[in-house]
């Protein structure tokens, strides 16, 4: 496991779950089953230093979610969401590009 990643999980896990959120975001986006999916998978591979197919493949969705919405964001909504999308980026091992199918991210 990359410990980069244990210290980044720690330190999202000591943010507060932002109350900034837009509301047309948060009506477009169901931001609290985003931030739930992200953090399961995200503590499974903490736990056991790697995820299974399962895991990855609904992390890799959540990434791909979180690369659209960040730019959208501001304040502590924009912090929590970048932090959780960078420990998801090491996790996975690329950076997610927004508007490509996951078969197209390098």
């Amino acid at each position: 496991m990359n410990p980069a990643v244990g210290e980044m999980w720690q330190a999202l896990q000591d943010t507060p779950f932002p109350e900034d959120i837009p509301a047309e975001l948060d009506d477009a986006v169901n931001v609290e089953l985003l931030d739930s999916t992200a953090r399961e998978a995200i503590q499974a591979y903490v736990l056991a230093g790697s995820l299974d197919s399962v895991s990855d493949g609904k992390l890799r969705a959540c990434l791909q979610e979180l690369s659209e919405i960040v730019p959208h964001l501001e304040g502590d909504s924009r912090t929590y969401f970048t932090r959780m999308r960078d420990v998801a980026e090491l996790i996975v091992g690329r950076k997610a590009r927004p508007g490509l199918p996951p078969g197209l991210m390098g």
